[in-house]
């Protein structure tokens, strides 16, 4: 390994320990190894067939690229350690990045870099170009658009900040995607380093996560017939976080620079493009952007390339010619078995380089639905097939949704954190108010079993079941805030918990028999108390809700509205007398805080000084918030709070990067 640089991975990120609400291995290294990933980002496609002139001829199906592991042999000797699915622990990963995986390193950079001095590779500035057009481009339309909160009411992302010497990228979380092996035939899945943005105020030394990540993406093992070792080399033996570090990039580990062929990787970045506050969009508690791109590697630099699954829809809408092809494609067979595995790999022709997300509201926005934007769903019934593979897709519409599910934007607003599903640890260095307690996605821990079931099949020479579930349910029971169904043959099974019903929540008129969300029967802390069909638009900023509902809160408790940005409102409480759903957190008090900030005041003292205690819902690894909300670190542990509460969640308000 290249040796590190003067400026150490360690000088950023204050006391390393596993925080609250953490994931990380535990003292012998064998922690958190039950937990899955998720796409962060959203990658490439990736075809398994292609004419001449590289372009996918038919839709990908996993008949066509996966088998069964091998049995017997080598596999039954291996030592009885469980494979890890991922690496969380704050420690382990300052180590991996002393020992060469961090970002500068891996883009040809000088070691620890910071972006600065990132930003001289051809390699980050290759990607830097083309993100800073797209943030042109944003300003460019939105007259209101820009980077002041005293300025413009339309807050953007500080686009300096990708090469300042103030700023850097840190590992947050590494993950081993071996149930990504259906996806393309050369390979055995996936091994992904993520990083997340922060910065230091050059004034106060305070150090701050930014909504933005950047994952490198590379394919594991030679060939798909190396699937045993890969899951082999996946299983970590104990030791110190440094010993550890050196035995996964080393002769037996499967992190070494040799398996991380740089050739055959691809960058992914999911960056909060502009946010309006709840001042801005007071009917839906405020409206955030984020921008999704993919490139991958060509020689020094890399280029953009088409996001999975994720149509075109401005292009398709223009093209009828190309949208009725991809029409027919999605009626075939080969496509509805490949989407009821979860297995779809669309060709390049219909596909988007560039698409947003947008929240709050999830899967009720039509700009995370792209192929519902382009389709109704009995477009997409075949006549001469009019049954459906089952048991996941039962109707037209479970199809529609499935689909949505399977593009960017789609599993990035499923049970996700604001967009997110891996933003990392936050060191004990941030203070309560702003930092997370859980740093993973509804979705990215309930899936983990599943994917730690595919690592483990390879290791004991069986078959595992790799078909993916929806990212909305997966296979979890219907706990509190969970989706479920409200009559459609194909969320019959989801079904919720004692004490809760299915309500439509947020979902659109036209879908109100579709999903809903799983909530209490009976009224408590941070339920919901303001919400009502959303009317959707193909253009997220023009999204509106029909006509909220108030939904009283228990006795006692007052209901935060949307348009103080509680998107569906929230039911608080004051600290005394709290149930057992209830823990005592802090609110920000919005006026003063924005202020604050407006005067370029260090953003700990604005977070300590103008924030009330208030009674929220509790929350926990095990124990998720609702759509919308983000488990925030209090003094006496998880409570959920709207994301845009959380300083380090947000675009605005930020120390300049030319500081």
């Amino acid at each position: 390994m290249m040796p590190m640089g003067s400026r150490r991975a360690g000088d950023w990120g204050g006391r390393r320990g596993v925080g609250r609400g953490a994931i990380g291995l535990d003292a012998v290294g064998l922690g958190a190894v039950g937990l899955g990933a998720l796409l962060l980002g959203c990658g490439s496609t990736t075809p398994a067939t292609s004419t001449a002139s590289g372009e996918p001829t038919a839709v990908t199906t996993k008949a066509e690229t996966t088998g069964t592991p091998p049995a017997g042999g080598a596999i039954l000797e291996a030592p009885p350690l469980p494979p890890f699915t991922e690496l969380l622990e704050s420690e382990l990963l300052a180590r991996l990045e002393a020992h060469g995986l961090d970002l500068a390193s891996l883009l040809g950079g000088t070691p620890g870099a910071d972006n600065a001095a990132l930003a001289r590779s051809p390699n980050w500035a290759s990607v830097v170009h083309v993100l800073e057009r797209d943030l042109d481009e944003l300003r460019a339309a939105d007259p209101a658009a820009g980077v002041s909160v005293a300025r413009f009411s339309h807050r953007t992302f500080d686009v300096g900040f990708l090469s300042s010497p103030s700023a850097r990228f840190r590992l947050v979380g590494v993950t081993a995607r071996l149930d990504r092996r259906p996806f393309d035939a050369t390979a055995c899945g996936e091994t992904r380093l993520i990083y997340r943005l922060e910065y230091r105020d050059p004034r106060t030394r305070e150090r701050s996560p930014l909504p933005a990540t950047v994952a490198l993406e590379y394919l594991a093992g030679a060939s798909a017939d190396d699937c045993a070792d890969v899951a082999r080399r996946l299983q970590l033996p104990p030791g110190s976080a440094d010993e550890r570090a050196e035995w996964l990039v080393g002769t037996h580990g499967p992190l070494g620079r040799s398996r991380l062929q740089r050739e055959r990787a691809q960058l992914v970045v999911n960056l909060q493009s502009v946010r309006w506050p709840s001042t801005v969009r007071p009917a839906l508690g405020g409206h955030a952007e984020y921008i999704l791109r993919a490139f991958r590697a060509r020689a020094d630099r890399f280029e953009p390339s088409a996001l999975e699954n994720t149509p075109d829809v401005p292009r398709l809408l223009n093209d009828t010619r190309l949208r009725n092809e991809l029409r027919e494609l999605l009626r075939a067979d080969a496509a509805r078995g490949a989407t009821e595995r979860g297995q779809l790999l669309l060709p390049e022709r219909f596909l988007a380089k560039r698409v947003s997300s947008v929240t709050p509201r999830g899967l009720a926005r039509r700009a995370n639905r792209p192929f519902r934007s382009l389709f109704r769903a009995e477009e997409l019934q075949d006549p001469g097939a009019p049954t459906w593979p089952g048991p996941r897709l039962r109707s037209a519409e479970g199809y529609l949704r499935r689909l949505d599910e399977l593009s960017c934007p789609g599993c990035h607003q499923s049970r996700s954190v604001a967009g997110f599903h891996l933003l990392g640890t936050d060191d004990d260095d941030l203070p309560a108010g702003a930092a997370l307690a859980v740093g993973s996605s509804p979705h990215f821990v309930a899936d983990g079993p599943r994917r730690l079931d595919v690592a483990r099949a390879w290791l004991e020479g069986r078959a595992a079941d790799e078909a993916i579930p929806f990212p909305e349910r997966g296979e979890t029971t219907g706990s509190y805030g969970s989706a479920c169904g409200l009559g459609d043959p194909s969320f019959a099974s989801w079904t919720c918990d004692a004490g809760l019903e299915c309500r439509p929540y947020d979902a659109p008129e036209a879908e109100r028999e579709l999903v809903g969300a799983c909530l209490p029967v009976h009224p408590q802390t941070g339920d919901p108390c303001e919400y009502g069909p959303l009317a959707p638009n193909v253009d997220g900023r023009k999204d509106g809700v029909q006509g909220s509902r108030d939904f009283a809160c228990k006795s006692g408790e007052v209901c935060n509205e949307n348009r103080v940005g509680f998107p569906g409102g929230m039911c608080t409480a004051s600290c005394a007398g709290l149930d057992e759903h209830g823990r005592c957190g802090a609110l920000a008090v919005l006026d003063s805080f924005n202020a604050c900030l407006a005067r370029a005041e260090p953003f700990g003292r604005c977070v300590t000084e103008h924030s009330r205690p208030s009674g929220l819902r509790a929350c926990s690894l095990e124990v998720p918030c609702r759509d919308d909300y983000a488990c925030a670190r209090s003094q006496e542990g998880g409570v959920c709070v709207p994301p845009y509460f959380l300083f380090p969640l947000r675009v605005d308000g930020h120390v300049s990067s030319a500081r």
